[in-house]
């Protein structure tokens, strides 16, 4: 009796860690999933991505990439602006390499700004801390205050994806402090195999981001720079006054 006591229990035990095992990879829920991400992104060694967003008076490109193992990161904007029935462009971009900034300047020369060392040596950090940067979806909030529902598969730059709809409800504003707020629905696109995203919409603006990771990402020193001005404070003195010399004694 003792044996067919100790011989359920050990496969009780076994069947427990299977039901585990296969909880864990059955197609999970929203939440799972986005979790799944969370720990996805911890271990990327680059990201690069890309935004556009179109309105009646502005369209709007960016794209930008980080490599981070060394925090090297480029960041371009285009605005395209809708006035009067013209439009006028204004363009922008930002790169740090070696954690030295430089800004594109309208001349096309780069502008040396201040040094981001300690920014370089975090990386991708801010990703490993789940602080997500604003070119990336929250998942940690989505999983602590979204409704997520599952959906459909589709390729996103010929990589396939399932679909994720999230909803969020947004918290009132200080115009009116007492509102319930409104609903944000996002749909997120995880890669089936990797977990990590591919592609995010919100009905909150009209933003389509697109997502690629580990991939080759080289990010180039800028080599056409204004030159750097030489600070000289010598002014001559006024006509007619001499300069004394500390080697005359009263003579």
């Amino acid at each position: 009796m003792r044996y067919w006591r100790w011989l359920l229990a050990r496969v009780s035990a076994v069947a427990v860690l299977l039901g585990l095992a296969l909880w864990y990879r059955m197609p999970a829920s929203g939440e799972r999933e986005f979790r799944r991400t969370i720990e996805a992104l911890q271990k990327v060694n680059s990201i690069h991505y890309s935004m556009l967003s179109d309105s009646k008076t502005q369209h709007t490109e960016r794209e930008g990439e980080m490599l981070c193992s060394t925090g090297d990161r480029r960041l371009a904007t285009r605005v395209v602006l809708h006035q009067d029935n013209k439009e006028f462009n204004i363009d922008n971009e930002v790169r740090v390499v070696d954690g030295q900034e430089y800004s594109l300047q309208a001349s096309g020369l780069w502008q040396k700004g201040g040094s981001q060392a300690q920014a370089a040596q975090d990386g991708c950090k801010v990703l490993i801390e789940s602080a997500y940067p604003s070119y990336l979806p929250e998942f940690q909030r989505m999983v602590e205050h979204g409704i997520i529902e599952k959906g459909e598969k589709k390729t996103v730059n010929g990589e396939e994806c399932r679909e994720w709809r999230v909803t969020l409800r947004t918290g009132p504003g200080p115009v009116m402090p007492q509102s319930p707020g409104a609903y944000e629905h996002r749909t997120i696109c995880l890669g089936v195999e990797d977990h990590l995203p591919r592609e995010m919409t919100s009905t909150a603006n009209t933003e389509q981001w697109t997502y690629a990771f580990n991939v080759p990402v080289k990010i180039e020193t800028p080599t056409a720079l204004v030159p750097e001005r030489v600070w000289d404070n010598y002014q001559p003195p006024p006509a007619g006054l001499t300069l004394s010399n500390d080697n005359d004694d009263n003579n």
